[in-house]
């Protein structure tokens, strides 16, 4: 992680916006050990039954409610609902794997450097360390996906077991046979060198618009996924071979075949 750009952003920057906004995005880690917790479980008092009524609202803010003029309002591109669980019973290819990650991620070969997803000022915070658990040609284990290159970066990664210790906080034997997850993180020094606060904030929509194309993408090959913030953040990180203080952990992905309905 000794890169020039690396430090010349970080020689920049202003530390003081910089420590704010470390210290905000760290607020909402999970952390295993309570007295580390800045807001410890649970995280809400909210039963069951109230939070049910909170998913999938439609808001009005008092204006004047016109009628609809269409027939046809399904969406242009359909998602799937969140995968329940996975099958293990197919495993995905080292090759189905990158061009997987290619169309979702890759850059183009033309001038222009385009990715599938936006970046606030080009400047591309977003990190896709990626776990493998089921790859036919793949060993099992964490990478770092370079998407100039297209290729995968090998990082130092714990067991399996220590890693499904950080990525699930409780058993969730439902989701065990994923194919291989992500864990989306950013490095905010790009951003916030060039935009400040607002760079934060710039930073989180990418790891938004990341997601997106690959659940288009992978979705495409019978894939299922879901995105998943039941992890503690910085364990995982290191479990897999990063510094959470310099890459920072946003949120995970598990991706895996598609379930029988």
């Amino acid at each position: 992680m000794h890169e020039l750009e690396l430090n010349l952003a970080a020689d920049y920057i202003d530390q003081s916006i910089f420590k704010d906004n470390y210290i905000f995005h760290s607020r909402s880690h999970n952390r295993e050990n309570k007295y580390l917790a800045v807001v410890p479980r649970p995280m809400t008092y909210l039963g069951v039954e109230h939070l049910k009524l909170l998913e999938f609202p439609e808001h009005y803010f008092g204006g004047q409610i016109l009628e609809r003029n269409v027939t046809d309002f399904s969406p242009l591109i359909e998602r799937k609902p969140s995968a329940t669980f996975f099958r293990n019973d197919q495993k995905m290819t080292y090759k189905q794997l990158m061009t997987l990650l290619s169309q979702a991620f890759g850059e183009s070969n033309s001038d222009l450097h385009t990715r599938p997803y936006p970046s606030g000022g080009g400047m591309y915070s977003g990190q896709v360390i990626l776990y493998a658990k089921a790859i036919d040609g793949l060993d099992k284990g964490s990478y770092h996906f370079l998407p100039k290159s297209h290729k995968l970066e090998r990082l130092n990664a714990k067991s399996e077991e220590v890693i499904e210790k950080h990525l699930f906080l409780g058993a969730n034997e439902k989701f065990l046979d994923y194919s291989f997850f992500i864990l989306y993180s950013i490095m905010p020094v790009f951003t916030i060198a060039k935009y400040g606060m607002r760079g934060y904030r710039l930073s989180c929509i990418e790891i938004g618009s990341m997601y997106q194309a690959l659940i288009m993408k992978s979705e495409k090959m019978g894939l299922r996924s879901r995105v998943w913030g039941g992890f503690n953040d910085e364990q995982l990180s290191l479990t897999l071979g990063v510094d959470p203080r310099v890459v920072w952990p946003v949120v995970c992905h598990l991706v895996g075949w598609e379930n029988k309905e």
